[in-house]
């Protein structure tokens, strides 16, 4: 492919939309992986991601670090119920438009993500 090709591609969608996309093609752990990335390459501290309690909600996908999740067949107003998700724990909640709850420790993708970062890129 041209270099010209690859720095124009021919979707109209915002590069952050085309990355979300390509998240959901991915497991779980590399969704969760995918959500706190920005944070761990700038050099944001293990602490201050658990001490956020952020989260995102897209059409791609939804994940948070710590509070409360909503279990999986439970969005209706109706028969709402809750889990309580701890600090050092980042949980995908939603995949496209399939409820799950998939549970990581924090300090397990912060130290993954780290040792990429340290890894130099062949290609």
């Amino acid at each position: 492919m041209a270099r010209s090709e690859q720095s124009h591609p021919e979707s109209s969608k915002p590069d952050i939309l085309a990355r979300l996309e390509q998240a959901v093609e991915r497991s779980p752990y590399d969704i969760a992986k995918a959500f706190i990335r920005p944070y761990v390459l700038r050099g944001d501290s293990i602490e201050s991601l658990a001490a956020s309690l952020m989260g995102v909600a897209s059409a791609a996908y939804h994940a948070q670090i710590g509070g409360y999740a909503a279990l999986p067949g439970h969005d209706t107003p109706s028969d709402f119920q809750t889990v309580p998700v701890r600090r050092g724990e980042v949980v995908v909640t939603r995949i496209r438009d399939t409820p799950c709850l998939h549970r990581f420790a924090l300090a397990d993708l912060y130290a993954d993500l780290q040792g990429q970062a340290l890894q130099p890129r062949l290609f």
